[in-house]
């Protein structure tokens, strides 16, 4: 297929987006997470079980590790492995996960009593809830890949809570400020109940694309949801919302768009954009996407990129043509040991649909590969997976309405390693198989599965 923009030279490709750039339209923003991105190194050393991290310490954990008791006293552990824990005694201080790391806890102190961050660009499972009070609490689920699983009651007296990427919560009690749960565009927050006392505890933040709210189980609205229609609220079939809200216009959800009777967030996100994927090739960065409803064939495609996964420029623009439902250009430019991209579609209306950011890690070598594909049903499928030393990735299996159905971890030996998957039956259709390495760089691919 052809290379839209192969030979191009840069300064038109800059120049074009520099004046698609400034018609973008502004959201508030949610609070940027207090700490950045690092590798675990230096600092204090690597955490071993039944670690004190005092104030002004930092402590770290790079490779497996199984702890019965972390105790968190004002400093900061970082987590870049996998970490399985027993217990974390959180009475001050900052938890990290990088992306790429996971980390399973099984209880978490009752109360956070003030000063107690979590940062997650990683994977955090914690099979306790906990109650945010006094001042200073915040957790940041920091990326859009990131995941956060709490299965148990989280109830939110004083703290923020920001959600970039995917939360799972099973009863969140909403007693703190307006605005304290903010929601990126294309966030999913999954609720089994919800508890909400304050007005407009839920904020958006985004470019203009919505964030979904999937409540699956009950909701008590005793005062205005949110204050925004970018949030969209999926509610499952059988809810009645109750509170003394309920009677308030809007239903008590305030300016949140409600869908009924909604069974997943895929029917509340447009999913025009699928199985977008960037992979490098040579000097350059090949992507590739299709689309997966009916265009009104108006509709524009703008390519952008970042070189931290914040801050994007359009590069290039790509006309949508009737009849055709596969797209790839090229990127001929490595400008960064690791680029991000993401596709916005406009609509004729003026709204837009953003896909999710995929990133590539330019330094890594070799080519990531799945076969047999196509792949029979209920059998193993194989993959060979680029990466460095004794690196940990994640593997997810993505249906086309963006779910992720299966994960698994492995861990990488240099070179290409070899991977045999055994998944559970899959029904006949085209999936897509997610690699998320250390650093955010994720790897993707596309499976066919046959009856």
């Amino acid at each position: 297929m052809k290379r839209l923009f192969r030979g191009l030279p840069c300064t038109a490709l800059f120049l074009t987006c520099t004046f698609l750039f400034l018609w973008r339209v502004a959201f508030p923003q949610c609070a940027a997470a207090p700490v950045a991105a690092a590798t675990c190194s230096g600092g204090n050393g690597a955490a071993s079980n039944g670690q004190n991290v005092g104030s002004g310490q930092t402590y770290w954990i790079s490779s497996a590790s199984t702890f019965a008791t972390i105790n968190l006293n004002g400093g900061t552990l970082r987590v870049c492995g996998t970490l399985n824990l027993n217990h974390l005694n959180l009475n001050s201080g900052t938890l990290i996960v990088e992306a790429g790391g996971i980390v399973s806890i099984t209880n978490i102190s009752n109360n956070l009593n003030g000063n107690c961050v979590i940062i997650n660009r990683g994977t955090i499972n914690l099979a306790s809830g906990f109650t945010m009070q006094n001042s200073g609490n915040a957790i940041y689920n920091d990326k859009s890949t990131s995941i956060f699983n709490i299965s148990g009651v989280v109830k939110i007296l004083n703290a923020t809570v920001v959600n970039r990427g995917s939360m799972t919560i099973t009863e969140v009690d909403e007693q703190g400020s307006a605005g304290s749960f903010c929601l990126q565009d294309q966030s999913l927050t999954t609720l089994s109940k919800l508890d909400n006392e304050t007005a407009d505890a839920f904020a958006y933040s985004g470019a203009g694309s919505p964030a979904c709210l999937n409540i699956k189980t009950s909701a008590k609205l005793n005062s205005n949801l949110g204050n925004s229609p970018l949030i969209h609220v999926c509610l499952a079939a059988g809810i009645t919302p109750n509170g003394g809200a309920t009677g308030n216009p809007g239903g008590g959800w305030g300016s949140a768009t409600l869908y009924t009777n909604c069974n997943s967030c895929a029917t509340v996100l447009p999913l025009t954009i699928i199985g977008f994927t960037a992979e490098q090739a040579d000097h350059a960065v090949n992507l590739q996407w299709g689309i997966s409803d009916e265009l009104q064939g108006d509709e524009v495609f703008y390519v952008e990129k970042s070189l931290d996964g914040l801050n994007f420029f359009t590069l290039t623009a790509v006309a949508i043509a009737n009849g055709r439902d596969h797209y790839e250009i090229s990127d001929p430019s490595l400008a960064g040991a690791e680029q991000y991209y993401r596709i916005k579609v406009t609509r004729p209306s003026g709204a837009s649909i953003y896909s999710p950011i995929v990133a590539v890690r330019t330094g890594v070598s070799g080519r990531f590969e799945v076969y047999p594909n196509p792949a029979r049903a209920n059998t193993p499928i194989n993959l060979v997976i680029p990466g460095g030393m004794n690196e940990r990735a994640r593997l997810n299996m993505i249906d086309m309405a963006g779910e992720i159905l299966f994960s698994k971890t492995c861990l990488l030996t240099g070179g290409s390693t070899p991977v045999a998957w055994n998944l559970p039956r899959l029904s006949a259709g085209t999936y897509v198989v997610q690699v998320m390495l250390p650093s955010n760089a994720n790897l993707y691919a596309r499976v066919t599965i046959l009856d």
